[in-house]
């Protein structure tokens, strides 16, 4: 029977040493000194691969299931579409929030004019009012006397009634001419030293509150020619 040996190179290729791998008994070299060291009380296993009559079945740790670059920035994607819908979704409701504000906002300012116009008109009845009778007693052939008490006395309360809701007239008489407040249209000859003071009051003037309405119009003195 022809004899099963193992030959071992070096890295060159030169045989370095040659070794039966089959017993005179059929069996193998690794087994017959397996046998004999548990003979003598211990076991010897021979590790060499090339020895061994089954290959080892290699199991390889199972991958690890770790996510691609792609799947990152898919994931990181889903993070920012959701923050973006959270984003959206809280201007929208902010919107909705100022339409319902602003709509109130003008049904109060609404309801003031409405309550501002009621305060400014109901005084402004009487006058109204005044007015008519006054017409009623030109119809009727009055005393032009009886007919001037009644125009006094209308514009005297039509004035009142202004002064009411802080509209007053602007003063002119005896001061210096302010064009904040008036329009100079006329002018006279003025004694010295009165130069710029308002003469005559032309046409009344108004301010509402600190607001000026409408300037007056006076008559500004100056000084004399030549």
């Amino acid at each position: 029977m022809a004899a099963l040996v193992c030959i071992i190179l070096d890295v060159r290729g030169v045989v370095i040493k040659v070794r039966p791998l089959l017993s005179t008994r059929g069996t193998t070299v690794a087994e017959e000194k397996e046998k004999d060291a548990k003979d003598k009380g211990f076991v010897v296993r021979d590790r060499r691969f090339w020895l061994q009559e089954d290959d080892a079945e290699v199991v390889s740790e199972p991958a690890r299931n770790l996510p691609t670059y792609v799947e990152q920035l898919e994931e990181r994607l889903r993070e920012k579409e959701k923050q973006l819908a959270e984003y959206i979704s809280a201007h929208k409701s902010s919107v909705s929030d100022m339409g319902e504000v602003r709509a109130r906002l003008e049904r109060d300012l609404e309801r003031q004019v409405r309550l501002e116009v009621v305060r400014i008109v109901e005084p402004l009845l009487d006058t109204v009012e005044n007015l008519a009778r006054l017409l009623d007693a030109c119809s009727q052939e009055a005393g032009i006397e009886v007919v001037a008490e009644g125009i006094a006395a209308v514009l005297n309360q039509l004035l009142l009634n202004l002064q009411k809701i802080g509209i007053k007239p602007v003063p002119t008489e005896g001061q210096r001419f302010d064009p904040k407040t008036m329009e100079a249209l006329a002018t006279s000859e003025a004694p010295p030293g009165q130069e710029d003071l308002v003469i005559e009051e032309l046409r009344p003037g108004f301010m509402f509150k600190d607001t000026l309405i409408r300037p007056a119009g006076v008559r500004v003195g100056v000084a004399p020619r030549g």
